[in-house]
């Protein structure tokens, strides 16, 4: 992992700490919050480096318009890339939502 990137997801972990938003950043990455807290802390006895990795794409994701929080790219896609939902209606709103939203750079379908 790049010595920048690593040191941005640790700035980015620390700081979801202090924010008090490790529980939400711990949901988004697939962790535990112990063990982010741990990493964020410099006392993970593994390599943390699978785990940062996580952090960082998580961390350099969109801020999504319509769930009003921050989405790593894979979780987008996969949004983005639902059939049109029917017997939902939130569901629906978020699919037509991705449908006119600035990180959707595929054609209207």
């Amino acid at each position: 992992m790049d010595p920048v990137m690593r040191a941005a997801a640790i700035a980015g972990l620390r700081q979801a700490v202090a924010d008090k938003r490790l529980g939400r950043l711990a949901t988004q990455v697939g962790y535990d919050k112990s063990t982010l807290s741990l990493v964020a802390n410099g006392r993970y006895r593994a390599n943390p480096a699978r785990v940062l990795t996580r952090v960082a794409e998580v961390l350099d994701g969109v801020d999504c318009p319509h769930l009003g929080e921050r989405l790593s790219h894979e979780v987008c896609a996969g949004y983005r890339a639902r059939l049109m939902p029917t017997s939902d209606p939130d569901a629906l709103a978020h699919w037509a939502a991705c449908r006119r939203c600035p990180y959707n750079r595929e054609e209207p379908s």
